[in-house]
């Protein structure tokens, strides 16, 4: 149901734009709400979709999920010794990017 909503939002947006950005380098965020939550997608080139539920009163996450995205490519797409996309990563390597999150969400909020 959720994929379906997504899917439903992005063909929505997709026909309201009117160019693409060339900021944008093929990556698109957008965000919807509910009386319970924020949902917060941003949705890579490459297919990768990155979600993130807040609260209905949160602003615009762009810049974290951006730094979510780095995060993620740090510890996996440029990591060669990094388990492919169907196996579970290790512990270290969750670790990692688990330290990372977090840092860059308590960034996140303190800038808010």
């Amino acid at each position: 149901m959720l994929y379906g909503s997504l899917f439903s939002l992005k063909q929505f947006i997709a026909k309201l734009r009117p160019v693409d950005d060339p900021k944008n380098n093929n990556t698109q965020y957008y965000s919807f709400r509910t009386n319970n939550y924020k949902m917060h997608v941003r949705e890579t080139a490459a297919g990768v979709v990155f979600l993130l539920a807040t609260e209905p009163g949160a602003g615009a996450l762009r810049d974290a999920l951006r730094k979510f995205e780095e995060a993620w490519t740090e510890c996996f797409a440029k990591n060669p010794v990094a388990p492919g996309p169907s196996a579970l990563p290790s512990e270290s390597t969750s670790a990692a990017l688990t330290a990372r999150v977090e840092a860059i969400a308590e960034n996140a909020l303190r800038e808010m």
